[in-house]
């Protein structure tokens, strides 16, 4: 995520598929000077298959799949797919980076808090409110929406009714950006799955959600012509915003 007018900040991940490394490091890419520097280079060792803690003080665990958006100063990381130990769990914590500081701190929220999950997409919405829209977890896929108030430090959960309702489709590992309050996801994988779909189904077509205030939003499929070259089915692809001529860039 963009934290500046020069810097895109990077958190976490999973490393190699030898080791099934997980990480929750912070790196940040200067986009003139072309060079990476680390705020604080400490991250959480992996000792014989265990996640350890981090010496960096309220850090969140190492994870993947999981979402991070900037709010002001701050970067707030919820959910994803990790944890210490062993095990790999999905979750539905929020911590926030303070980027003036470099101060982790993990938020107490209130209200009706989003089921744990990974592969969600979380956009910013009205300067202060976080949207969370879909995902999955072990055991079973969403399509829900859920709206995070941190205004004036509020930090409150609110389960957002979408029209039509209930939403159609579940989807995750999707990609997800917002242009003049509209939010526009791309791609993803559909389901529900079921032991005879363990893939589930990949996708192309685009979904908008927009809304002037957060009890409602309305979803709409948006068809393509079929005369336009279109992007492939696919998941786990990135997309963006280009403002000056409103168009989403979709790449890999």
């Amino acid at each position: 995520c963009q934290i500046n007018s020069t810097e895109i900040l990077m958190f976490g991940g999973a490393g190699s598929m030898d080791d099934d490394r997980l990480l929750n490091d912070v790196f940040l890419f200067n986009a003139i000077t072309m060079s990476w520097r680390q705020p604080n280079p400490s991250s959480s060792k992996y000792v014989n298959g265990s996640h350890l803690h981090n010496e960096w003080s309220s850090a969140p665990s190492p994870r993947s799949s999981h979402t991070a958006n900037v709010i002001k100063h701050f970067v707030y990381i919820f959910g994803g797919c990790g944890g210490y130990g062993y095990d790999m769990n999905s979750l539905n914590d929020l911590v926030q980076l303070n980027t003036k500081d470099w101060v982790w701190k993990e938020i107490d929220t209130t209200g009706k808090q989003p089921e744990k999950r990974f592969g969600h997409s979380a956009c910013v919405v009205s300067e202060h409110k976080l949207l969370i829209f879909g995902g999955c977890n072990a055991k079973k896929e969403f399509n829900d929406l859920f709206v995070l108030d941190t205004y004036k430090n509020s930090f409150s959960w609110t389960s957002v009714e979408c029209y039509p309702s209930p939403f159609p489709v579940k989807r995750w590992r999707h990609a997800a950006c917002v242009c003049d309050e509209t939010v526009y996801i791309f791609g993803g994988i559909e389901g529900p799955l079921d032991p005879e779909d363990l893939i589930g189904n990949y996708r192309n077509n685009i979904i908008s959600f927009s809304g002037q205030e957060s009890e409602c939003y309305t979803a709409v499929y948006n068809q393509y012509q079929e005369d336009r070259e279109i992007p492939m089915a696919r998941a786990d692809t990135a997309m963006a915003i280009y403002s000056k001529e409103s168009k989403l860039v979709v790449f890999g």
